[in-house]
């Protein structure tokens, strides 16, 4: 009877053990399908047939090295240059009987621009006229007006315009008398070269002013106008790539890069930027090639699944 009791607890011991073994394999097996499907949905690589990438138009470049300028931007306003703003006075106290000028108005150098009469000295009467020809920026008085000796009836101010840098301390390490700079605002440019860098620290703004003087093309940024200042401060040999070919993702940039013919996924690190291209500082190598053209719709593609979808 002990003996027949003992077979039974060693057969009963060896079926739940097969049993075990089973279930796990079956679990391994299942846990390796998940994972495998779960690299295949979190691919970095895209594979396109050629259908797929005409759909797309994709254009590729190699990635090469160039000189690419280093630009830096400052904040500036352009402004009437000081040595050419005039202030009209009045010689005599009097009333003001006639203006020739408004705000804003042009006006020639020894034209009339107010005449003055004095009551109480026989009706005497005194023109003013300009000093210089320019524009009429500030305008003072009004007609029908007493005035003392003295008063400041008009400012002129004459077509010399700047563009004045506003700079902190640190900063002045990167601009020098003679340089180069282009105001921009909007679409519009102005071009200027450096003249005076003020030695003066201004008390309210902690910033110093560098002037330049601009070319004027039809007072395409009006005076007074808030701009940036880009000025180039060198140039340096770097991996250069179109901005067409970078996309943001998250809090990453991205670029797309062909191997075979798959599209990988890349992190990028950049640098400079101007209008057209970006520097790259980290994640694409000289000779790789790199779609410039395409990238948002392969990052995005919805293919149906008689294209063939992503293969792998």
């Amino acid at each position: 009877m002990k003996l027949y009791r003992l077979l039974i607890i060693i057969l009963s011991a060896l079926i739940l053990f097969s049993c075990n073994n089973k279930t796990d394999v079956h679990n391994e097996e299942k846990s390796e399908e998940h994972n495998h499907a779960h690299d295949e949905g979190n691919s970095d690589e895209v594979v396109l047939t050629k259908n797929q990438e005409e759909l797309v138009s994709i254009s590729v470049e190699v990635v090469k090295r160039k000189d690419f300028e280093n630009k830096m931007e400052f904040p500036a306003e352009i402004s009437y240059n000081p040595s050419g703003v005039i202030s009209e006075f009045s010689p005599i106290s009097g009333k003001i009987v006639k203006l020739n000028f408004e705000y804003g108005s042009k006006v020639s150098k020894d034209k009339v621009i107010a005449v003055i009469e004095n009551p109480q000295n026989m009706g005497q009467r005194f023109e003013v006229k300009a000093s210089s020809s320019g524009m009429i920026t500030k305008k003072m008085v009004n007609v029908g007006q007493w005035i003392e000796s003295g008063t400041q009836i008009c400012e002129i101010s004459n077509s010399d315009i700047d563009g004045v840098i506003k700079l902190y301390s640190d900063e002045l390490k990167y601009i020098k008398l003679g340089q180069e700079v282009e105001f921009i605002s909007d679409n519009h440019k102005l071009k200027g070269k450096i003249y005076m860098i003020s030695p003066y620290l201004d008390p309210v703004n902690k910033t110093i002013d560098a002037r330049a003087k601009v070319v004027v093309n039809e007072n395409l940024i009006p005076v007074n106008s808030f701009v940036t200042a880009r000025v180039t401060i060198g140039t340096k040999e770097t991996i250069v790539i179109p901005r067409t070919a970078i996309l943001n993702e998250d809090e990453h940039y991205i670029v797309y890069v062909k191997r075979n013919d798959a599209y990988e996924k890349r992190i990028v690190e950049i640098g400079l930027k101007d209008k057209d291209s970006v520097e790259i500082v980290g994640g694409l190598s000289e000779g790789e090639v790199v779609v410039t053209n395409g990238a948002y719709q392969i990052k995005n593609s919805t293919f149906g699944s008689s294209e063939g979808g992503h293969e792998h």
